[in-house]
């Protein structure tokens, strides 16, 4: 008796469990916005302390900024596509599929990875031409310690709203 109520207790939990609050598409897409104006602020954010970092003069910061935006919206269109792959790869382990069909999957995953690093370092090497030699290095630190940075500001930010639990004196 225990269990057949216990397991339709689970299932009736699963059931309401799997069901989409109502609303969620809204909350979803609402979310989906903010998170896409936080990325646009981060990226301009970016852009401003890159510039401040590298020290360009007007003309050449003009310059600069053409080819690296130009290289970021491919580097962009690539990050999208590893998120629909990692969607669809996500979405495919839960069916239960076969050995083929993952084995499909995760070579198109590991495609558009090797394809974003082949962007990222062609970015890197376009921008060289354009930058001294001092201002190369600075481009390299920046690019590889912004999002240490940012990781580290995100931790603190995360830090400061969680309320502290000390015990009573």
């Amino acid at each position: 008796m225990w269990k057949l109520l216990l397991h339709s207790l689970l299932g009736c939990t699963l059931a309401l469990w799997a069901q989409s609050p109502p609303g969620y598409e809204e909350r979803w897409e609402a979310s989906r916005r903010g998170w896409e104006a936080a990325k646009r602020h981060l990226e301009r954010w970016k852009t401003i302390r890159l510039l401040e970092e590298l020290r360009l003069d007007e003309d050449a910061s003009a310059r600069f900024l053409t080819r690296y935006s130009e290289y970021n919206r491919q580097i962009d269109s690539v990050l999208q596509r590893l998120d629909e792959l990692s969607r669809r790869l996500n979405q495919l382990l839960e069916e239960r599929p076969s050995p083929n069909q993952l084995q499909h999957s995760i070579q198109e995953m590991l495609a558009q990875q090797n394809a974003l690093l082949q962007l990222v370092r062609q970015r890197t090497e376009a921008v060289r031409p354009l930058l001294t030699e001092e201002q190369f290095a600075r481009y390299l630190l920046f690019e590889y310690r912004f999002p240490k940075e940012v990781e580290l500001l995100l931790l603190h930010h995360l830090r400061a709203r969680k309320p502290q639990h000390r015990p009573p004196r």
